[in-house]
């Protein structure tokens, strides 16, 4: 048995180019976008956010260093301190 062949394959036999700038022309429905108030208010909101935090110090010094003067102090932390902790810890597992 002999396969002669099996003619010619085109896998796109009708192409044609399509002018791009012409079709968009021609298009009937245009698609929009309507952003609600609250939704750029919200925008707004979230971009000062983000600003002020850009603007930020990523260490604050002041309370580096009152953490630093609270550790040189023998009593600290104290029993007003460990009452607070310990009451935020209950709170955290809903005791």
């Amino acid at each position: 048995m002999a396969i002669e062949g099996i003619g010619p394959v085109d896998p796109v036999p009708n192409y044609q180019p399509v002018d791009r700038a012409a079709a968009a022309g021609q298009v009937g429905n245009v698609d929009s976008v309507e952003i609600s108030s609250a939704a750029q208010a919200a925008s707004e909101a979230l971009r000062i956010a983000t600003e002020i935090a850009l603007n930020s110090p990523d260490i604050r010094a002041d309370l580096v260093g009152e953490a630093a003067r609270n550790l040189q102090d023998p009593a600290y932390p104290g029993a007003e301190v460990l009452d607070t902790v310990s009451d935020r810890i209950l709170e955290s597992f809903g005791i």
